[in-house]
């Protein structure tokens, strides 16, 4: 099996690194030589994959004894009553890979994914359908996969009156065992006695042990996930679980069994690994990129004994089986360059994040670190970077008033940097997309992928023709039955706010300080507006019959303007046959001078003008334009090459691929209703549309706060009928002026 072992050592990087933001800003002779080399004891990676053939799908991990174990599942049966189902075992180096079949499809028999005991037994759960019932039996197999001990629990499964699908299952430091449906438990004990029933509110993601081995469900509880103790009841009897107060966010987070002797549990996010005690703080432990962990190849963590951590996942692009050992080491920079990369938590993208860990591991001249702005200090970004606190790299989305900062010189031109690459070059990349990036000319923010921002509606109402006025609108809601909604589910504020978002452009110039909103154009944006709901009470609206609604009201032509976002070659065709019934064009929101269709950037990067090390930024900035990181894009790629493959992929079937349109209601976001194994795939001629579509995108969406909070303010004397149009807009005139002046 050696050739199948392909070993990754990360580089590795010191846990706190001594050169600031404030650092980065500054100045230093253009020697670049700041940063010098430092040595501390931190978290680092060695990483291996197995490339070698795994029989199935397999998305979960166990572990023990310095190996990785997880099922991997076969499904020749179209029934669903059975699977070939086997346990694959691997060192976390990647070597010594073996594969054991546990059940057949032949016997109508599945097993779930087990889980490994202090004891050194592994113990799952088998289900097997005969005539007369489901069996169900508690396995326990040795470090090997082989089978050693068989309990039937059968009898006890009978508590779950309409039959006991196994979600989940774990175990307490008693050897009791607890098996989840997803929304309730059982509990039993190694011998199959049953010892109770547990009835919980909401989906169980997990079983988790705590420092004394007492067992807690990590529990969906509607606003995020929450911890929640679980004790064995007295015989028949029901108990609740009890709500656990953690000090973390429940949207993001993972939780994992302590270590048995000081911690109660281990907390992970996109960022960092903390410790954590019940009824303390959260201690942390590392940062998952400077420890040279790729966060999107992660799918479980395990404490290894030792202080030692061992992550199981899939590699990133390939899929195989991925193992990292975290270790404290004795770590140092080796004389590289620090470059600083900074952005918001949402605008810093996992695959960013995964470029960040694979240059670290191969550049022997620079290293990046990654500055996230959570929240709750998402003003400091701003403080830093119109202070002269410039990270060398910044990345932005939607919601970061980039025009400000392009207009005060913060950033660097990458034209210069794409014209002097010897690889990269202009022509490489969509043209209106660079176009739209583009200020006199010159390119100081960039992106490596992007969705389309536009409005669609039935070709057959709205014509062929891509972009629409508000006057065309308004005469064809004139045409229809007086209760049709052109835009179903919006306020009057929510008008105004889309009309900033894709065509903000007509009314408001950053770079020159200027904006236009006592024009006609304008006027006529308001009074369109005044034509919406003044509020929405979101549980009245979106009731029941609203969904049954949602389902055929772009098709019945009670709704007729469809506010999506589109990721993929396939949105617009899906959108035609699950919601339209019938072809659709790409009209935009309505505007004067442009099409009302934009681009959407989650991830747009800047290099700052006074970086020290605009070179080593540049270096890392690249390696998001080649090819290789392109053509994994999940979005729109921007490479020209990288976007046919992409539109090539989206005309063959995949069952793994995920249909990320958005719809747009108003104020809220709705996945849209798509079965794409019912309607097919899209044809070359629904592909051409789309680069029809895209080729139509002359803006890129921007959301400003400040400006948006005038505008709405202002609108809102008009609305209320205390002020004219004219007069509004007079007022949002001056104010937005004002703001300009003092921030553009």
């Amino acid at each position: 099996m050696k050739k199948h072992i392909k070993k990754i050592l990360a580089a590795g990087l010191a846990a706190a690194l001594s050169l600031s933001l404030a650092a980065c800003g500054k100045d230093d002779g253009g020697n670049g030589d700041a940063q010098t080399a430092s040595q501390e004891y931190a978290y680092r990676a060695e990483s291996a994959e197995y490339s070698g053939a795994v029989i199935g799908d397999y998305d979960s991990f166990s572990y023990y004894g310095d190996k990785i174990y997880f099922l991997s599942k076969k499904y020749p049966d179209e029934s669903g009553n059975g699977v070939d189902a086997y346990l694959n075992i691997v060192g976390t180096d990647g070597s010594g890979f073996k594969s054991v079949q546990l059940c057949s499809c032949a016997d109508k028999a599945d097993v779930f994914q087990p889980i490994f005991a202090p004891d050194g037994n592994g113990y799952c759960v088998y289900m097997r359908e005969t005539e007369e019932k489901t069996e169900y039996l508690l396995k326990t197999i040795d470090e090997n996969g082989t089978e050693i001990n068989s309990v039937d629990f059968t009898e006890a499964a009978e508590y779950f009156l309409n039959g006991l699908y196994v979600w989940g299952f774990g175990m307490d430091g008693s050897g009791n065992f607890y098996v989840t449906d997803y929304n309730n438990v059982m509990v039993f004990d190694k011998d199959g006695t049953y010892k109770g029933f547990i009835e919980t509110e909401n989906g169980i993601e997990k079983f988790v042990t705590d420092k004394n081995g007492d067992v807690y469900i990590w529990q969906w509880t509607g606003n995020g996930y929450g911890l929640f103790k679980i004790d064995i009841p007295e015989g028949t009897s029901e108990e609740k679980p009890q709500a656990v107060t953690m000090p973390f966010e429940g949207y993001n987070n993972h939780i994992i069994s302590g270590n048995g002797v000081d911690t109660d549990f281990y907390v992970y996010d996109n960022e960092s690994l903390y410790s954590w005690n019940i009824g303390g703080e959260p201690q942390k432990l590392l940062d998952w990129v400077k420890a040279g962990v790729s966060v999107i190849e992660v799918s479980d963590v395990f404490y290894a004994g030792n202080d030692t951590f061992v992550c199981a996942g899939k590699s990133f692009p390939h899929k195989y089986p991925k193992f990292s050992k975290l270790t404290k080491q004795l770590v140092s920079t080796g004389g590289r360059k620090e470059i600083i990369l900074a952005g918001t938590e949402y605008s810093i993208s996992s695959y960013i994040k995964n470029q960040v860990v694979k240059f670290n591991a191969a550049n022997d001249k620079y290293f990046v670190t990654v500055k996230e702005y959570k929240d709750e200090n998402i003003n400091q970004l701003n403080l830093d970077l119109t202070g002269g606190n410039i990270p060398d790299i910044l990345i932005t989305d939607s919601y970061t008033p980039t025009e400000t900062y392009i207009a005060k010189g913060v950033f660097a031109d990458l034209y210069e940097f794409i014209d002097s690459d010897g690889e990269l070059k202009r022509e490489d990349f969509v043209p209106n997309l660079l176009t739209s990036f583009e200020t006199d000319g010159k390119l100081y923010r960039f992106t490596d992928c992007f969705t389309v921002y536009t409005v669609i509606g039935k070709t057959s109402i709205f014509g062929d023709d891509m972009g629409i006025t508000v006057e065309r609108l308004n005469e064809i809601a004139a045409s229809r039955p007086p209760e049709t909604e052109l835009f179903a589910g919006f306020t009057k504020t929510d008008i105004l706010q889309y009309a900033m978002e894709m065509s903000g452009s007509e009314f408001i110039d950053f770079k020159n300080g200027k904006c236009d909103f006592n024009s006609e154009d304008f006027i006529k944006m308001l009074e369109f507006a005044n034509g919406y709901l003044n509020d929405i009470d979101f549980a009245t609206y979106f009731d029941d019959a609203f969904w049954g609604r949602f389902e055929t009201m772009f098709s019945d032509e009670s709704a007729l303007l469809m506010v999506c976002y589109l990721t993929d070659y396939a949105d617009v065709y899906r959108f035609e046959h699950t919601n339209f019934d019938d072809p659709v064009t790409a009209v935009g929101f309505p505007c004067k001078d442009r099409t009302g269709t934009s681009f959407v950037v989650d991830s747009g990067f800047s290099i700052a003008e006074k970086s020290p090390n605009k070179e080593g930024a540049w270096e890392f900035v690249r390696t998001m334009l080649l090819p290789e990181y392109q053509d994994c894009a999940d979005k729109f790629p921007v490479r020209k090459d990288s976007l046919d493959k992409y539109a090539a992929a989206a005309m063959k079937y995949d069952s793994d691929r995920m249909n990320n349109a958005i719809v747009m209601m108003g104020g809220m976001a709705l996945s849209s209703s798509v079965h794409g194994s019912q309607i097919g795939e899209p044809k070359q001629e629904d592909v051409d549309r789309m680069n029809e579509i895209i080729a139509s995108a002359n803006g890129i969406m921007s959301y400003n706060s400040s400006v948006l909070e005038i505008i709405t303010e202002e609108a809102g004397s008009y609305f209320s009928g205390s002020k004219s149009p004219e007069d509004a807009a007079a007022l949002i005139q001056t104010r937005v002026q004002l703001y300009l002046d003092e921030n553009a």
